[in-house]
Parts: structure tokens; sequence; C-alpha cells
């Protein structure tokens, strides 16, 4: 299986991990389009890796905390946009800058 990853900061603590995430096979051969952009860019920043009810999913699955309880009972997987932050994503030896202070700085 195939990975690249993301570095996901929880803003609260300021504790950051890295989450593998699955390259599928739609992708083809590169995460790259052809300009350079990164093929899931927007799905971490408008789409859904960008709501903090899947960024704190990972977050936690990352530290190797099992997700068994139904999400509508369990406050920290509420939707939302400012507890959790994709610092970067690191694919194919690049750096990709979501919402990390390089981003800001771009």
């Amino acid at each position: 299986m195939k990975t690249y990853d993301v570095c996901i900061k929880e803003v609260a603590t300021g504790e950051e991990v890295i989450y593998k995430q699955q390259i599928y096979d739609h992708h083809g051969d590169t995460m790259f389009k052809e300009d350079g952009e990164f093929k899931d860019f927007f799905w971490w920043t408008d789409g859904n890796m960008g709501c903090d009810c899947n960024r704190s999913m990972d977050f936690d699955r990352a530290k190797g905390i099992k997700i068994d309880d139904p999400l509508d009972e369990n406050p920290r997987y509420k939707c939302g946009s400012d507890r959790f932050t994709i610092e970067k994503i690191i694919c194919e030896g690049l750096e990709v800058w979501i919402d990390g202070e390089e981003a800001a700085n771009g």
C-alpha cells in the first residue's frame, strides 16, 4: 500500500502527529498534476478532510486510538474548522504546505 505523510496539529495543545494517508489507485503513478499541483490539495482544504470531524479522527488514529464510539456522541469528532490544522503533507519527497506557518508565509 502506497501512502503519504500528513502532519496534523491539534491547535489547543500544539501536539503534532504524522498520519499515513493511503494513496488510491485512481491517482495513477504520481500525486502531482502536470502543473505541479498536489492532487489531494482540495480534499485537505475544502473537501472532507478540511473539517475537524475528519482531521480529529485521523489525529487519533495516528496515535493508535481506536475509533469505535458513535461519532455523533463524541464531541471530539464534531464538525468545525479551528481545532485541527494540516501543517504540511510530505509526498514523493516533496513538502506541500496546507495550513502551517510556511503556507502563511508563502
